[in-house]
């Protein structure tokens, strides 16, 4: 049985467009965050949003190495993410209270590379993360087709079709010593750690495995947008969950198994350890909600909040119809285990001239992983994210803006685990305790164009 542990399928709050993007904004990212305030739009438009995350995460894992006999090497990861957007919004329909949009974006993303090898004294040994994950990205990206009709000047409802396309790749390293299903299928479902400390971990006996999946599935986002005075705005919108069909293949490197095999038996032939198969994949139920004030003509004041509907334990099994050896099993299992996530946010825009916009915007999302199911592949903290943003007004049909987020990341110590040496399948994982911190920033830059 292959077990991995996936992070959460959702995205941060804004992640999708800019820090004037939300419920209660005009721009293409309302087709995201709330169709029904395309309505805000005073004229057709097009958006183009670049943002890029660079994420660094640390972990210094809990123990002795018994490769070495010495304490863990700690180790770090940075990575980018891409986080774009394009959008469009048509307003040139049924006397501008019906308003079309389009938008492309990749709200949902996550990754890791932890280094698969180490140096300890000279030596090159594999890493404390060998047996999580040594490498993986997943995400989801969204092309949307949305609308909204203003009732009234006080109301406005819209709706989105959400394609969705997802993707998870991960690379890792499976013990064989601690795969029972694998080595002995008549021996009972139960670690041999367990029994035997010493058979853990065993790097001649460590073979890495990937695991690629893809999927396609359909969901919609219904919105509403209030506005009972000229200076009040208040938006929610509900998008609904929806499963993906994703289509599978692993492979596992057997090299090492068969060189230790010809020391004994020079005839051994390859293993062919391919198999391909599916499953299925939850996208979460998520609200967006924001009250705007205008305070003065020139100051808005916004607050929001988003909840996202993570299953508490969720295991997705699924079948290998294909199997090129009896080494891979018949059923791969993947398990998540988060709470519902929540991000509270508060935000101040300033218009400071006819051209020129400034925005704060304050962020705080915890961290929806709880301590005994948080790994290497699962890393998630309690997040303060503050960012700063200007937008200005070009042209009469253009405008370019920027933004900077510094994201606080709270580091957390792991003292007690679900997963260990001693687990049953499908959680036959080494201890991940330990303490895990990191940072992170993100830059953007988008272009809007009127007409």
């Amino acid at each position: 049985m292959v077990a991995v542990l996936l992070t959460g399928a959702s995205a941060r709050a804004h992640t999708v467009g800019t820090i004037f993007s939300g419920p209660t904004d005009g721009d293409a990212a309302s087709i995201y965050w709330n169709p029904a305030a395309m309505s805000l739009s005073p004229t057709s438009r097009v958006d183009i949003v670049g943002n890029v995350s660079i994420l660094q995460a640390d972990y210094q894992r809990a123990g002795i190495d018994n490769q070495t006999g010495r304490p863990f090497k700690g180790v770090s990861v940075v990575a980018g993410r891409p986080e774009p957007l394009i959008g469009l919004i048509l307003d040139r329909v049924y006397k501008k209270r019906l308003r079309l949009g389009l938008a492309v974006s990749v709200p949902s993303t996550s990754g890791a590379g932890w280094p698969e090898t180490v140096n300890d004294n000279g030596a090159t040994i594999l890493g404390p993360t060998r047996y999580h994950v040594t490498s993986g990205t997943a995400f989801n990206l969204y092309a949307q087709l949305a609308a909204s009709f203003q009732i009234h000047r006080v109301l406005a409802v819209g709706v989105t079709l959400n394609l969705v396309t997802s993707s998870v790749s991960l690379s890792k390293h499976v013990d064989l010593l601690n795969q029972p299903l694998i080595t002995d299928p008549s021996a009972p479902a139960s670690s041999p750690c367990g029994v035997d400390p010493s058979l853990c971990e065993n790097p001649a006996f460590s073979a890495p495995i990937t695991f690629n999946s893809t999927g396609f599935s359909v969901g919609a986002t219904f919105g509403v947008l209030l506005t009972p005075i000229p200076r009040l705005r208040i938006g929610v919108a509900y998008a609904t969950p929806h499963d993906v069909d994703m289509s599978v293949s692993v492979n596992i490197d057997t090299s090492k198994l068969e060189k230790f095999a010809q020391m004994y038996f020079p005839s051994f032939q390859p293993l062919n350890a391919n198999g391909n198969g599916h499953y299925t994949l939850k996208i979460p139920q998520r609200v967006h909600s924001a009250i705007a004030f205008d305070v003065t003509k020139k100051l808005e004041l916004m607050v929001g909040f988003r909840w996202v509907n993570n299953e508490a334990t969720q295991v997705l099994s699924g079948q290998l119809t294909q199997r090129g050896s009896t080494l891979l099993p018949d059923t791969i299992t993947l398990a998540s285990v988060a709470r519902d996530e929540y991000t509270v946010s508060a935000r101040a825009a300033w218009q400071i001239s006819e051209r020129w916009k400034a925005g704060f915007l304050a962020e705080y999302t915890p961290h929806t992983f709880p301590d005994a199911f948080t790994s290497p592949i699962s890393l998630d903290f309690d997040t303060l994210t503050l960012s700063l943003g200007a937008h200005f007004r070009a042209r009469k049909y253009f405008a370019v803006g920027a933004t900077f987020s510094q994201f606080i990341v709270f580091s957390r110590t792991i003292t007690a685990s679900a997963y260990g040496n001693d687990r049953a399948p499908p959680f036959n994982l080494p201890d991940p305790s330990g303490k895990y911190s990191g940072n992170a920033e993100r830059v953007g830059i988008d272009f809007s164009f009127f007409f």
